[in-house]
């Protein structure tokens, strides 16, 4: 077994006998399979260093698979398999990276500067509030609710709490109000 690695630290190590337990658990798997269907001694390993597994057949679908799997949580599989070129101008390469991760619109043009960073920490739940404040601080903010108890949550404090008296209550509303 051939095994092509473009890292020379994985290479070093290996050949010193210095492997990772994933990589350990592997080739024992696959002599245990091999020994077993063959009755035959166990598979000679031998690892190549090649540096970006330069000409090696197959090498361009592979690292875009392999790359593919870098964005693995955040993106789904069928995902990966429509990915379109990257730009080559620096910008653009920059644009490109930045619209891919953006998950939200841009906050409307009208809004201050503060209100759209207030905006976007909602959007993203970076907010802070008693909970998180609480994290950072115990002895300076408490990790209840003023006004029922309960945990001081982002989604809690604007829109759970039924208690809350910061917006007045109208009892008697009219139609005006």
């Amino acid at each position: 077994l051939t095994i092509l690695t473009d890292s020379q630290t994985a290479c070093r190590d290996y050949l010193r006998g210095r492997i990772g337990h994933r990589a350990l658990r592997i080739l024992r798997s696959g002599n245990h399979i091999t020994q077993r269907q063959t009755n035959e001694e166990p598979i000679r390993h031998t690892i190549v260093w090649t540096p970006g597994h330069a000409g090696v057949t197959g090498n361009q679908e592979a690292d875009r698979i392999a790359r593919g799997y870098t964005y693995y949580r955040a993106s789904k599989v069928a995902d990966l398999e429509g990915n379109e070129p990257v730009p080559q101008d620096y910008s653009a390469i920059l644009n490109y990276y930045k619209g891919c991760r953006k998950r939200y619109p841009s906050p409307h043009n009208p809004l201050s500067r503060e209100d759209s960073v207030a905006w976007r920490q909602l959007q993203t739940g970076s907010y802070q509030n008693l909970h998180v404040l609480n994290k950072m601080y115990p002895t300076q903010y408490t990790d209840k609710c003023p006004w029922c108890q309960e945990p001081p949550t982002l989604y809690h404090i604007t829109w759970a709490c039924q208690r809350i008296s910061v917006v007045p209550v109208i009892t008697n509303p009219s139609a005006e109000q």
